[in-house]
């Protein structure tokens, strides 16, 4: 540079190599973030339908007669359908699902509901399940007497009953076995199951469960003849005090697809 002058100095284009590589670093930047905005979201891979089913149900009575007009609701791993039986006591249900678990109950005026679980067929083939409903009248409960005892420290009680069962002439019915008893779960929302003297419900989230099975003898004879149920609920100590009234029921199924329940309202 010669002394007293002044040389500008050019700068380099941006479209030199250098620059070049510089704009190629920041495309491969800007993109490996995104392009600045948000990440583009990955859509899941569509799933493919759930296979299909048919089941058909029919009510007969215990003749085997149609019932036309019954309520009949079917569910299970799947929304609940409900539909009523026609004149040939038919009615179908077309649905998809996954789950082949399946439950039916039907409804009638004049006749015990009746219900059945089974597992839904291969898909695509018909399922067919006829329910027999049962008339009122042809199976009827009486509660003779019921009565109890406690444990000491009153965490368990013993609840033994007396139930008759008969048909529609009134005779009993003599041919069920234990297994034909059973103690459902009683649902008393969020209180317990058990009344104190002055016939409120007790606070709290527990309710009686039973852990033994249910034993059922035949006893009497002729229009006397009844059933000696016997079943221990348990709890915590202190919830089966004297005084206190226990809510529970049993059911027994009178027939293929019937189960008839009592109430039982036992003191303590």
């Amino acid at each position: 540079m010669t002394p007293g002058k002044t040389t500008a100095i050019r700068p380099e284009p941006f479209t030199t190599r250098a620059g070049r590589l510089l704009c190629a670093a920041e495309v491969a930047l800007v993109t490996a973030c995104g392009g600045g905005g948000e990440p583009t979201p990955m859509l899941p891979a569509p799933q493919p339908p759930a296979p299909a089913y048919s089941v058909v149900v029919k009510a007969v009575d215990t003749q085997g007669q149609p019932i036309a007009g019954a309520s009949v609701s079917l569910n299970g791993g799947f929304n609940g359908m409900t539909a009523m039986t026609g004149s040939d006591g038919a009615t179908t249900f077309k649905f998809n699902a996954w789950s082949a678990d399946a439950s039916l109950r039907t409804y009638m005026t004049g006749y015990h509901s009746a219900r059945r679980e089974f597992l839904l067929g291969g898909a695509n083939s018909p399922n067919v399940q006829q329910l027999t409903l049962m008339r009122t009248d042809e199976a009827q409960l009486v509660l003779r007497g019921v009565t109890s005892q406690a444990s000491a420290d009153a965490s368990s009680v013993v609840v033994s009953a007396d139930i008759g069962v008969a048909d529609h002439k009134g005779d009993a019915i003599a041919t069920l076995t234990a297994a034909d008893f059973t103690v459902p779960d009683y649902e008393c929302g969020w209180a317990a199951c058990v009344l104190d003297p002055s016939g409120a419900m007790l606070n709290g989230w527990w309710s009686p469960s039973r852990t033994t099975p249910v034993e059922a003898t035949l006893s009497g004879t002729g229009p006397s003849t009844h059933y000696k149920v016997r079943f221990v609920l348990e709890a915590v100590p202190g919830m089966f005090t004297a005084g206190r009234t226990v809510l529970t029921s049993v059911d027994v199924h009178v027939g293929a697809d019937t189960w008839v329940g009592i109430e039982l309202n036992v003191p303590l």
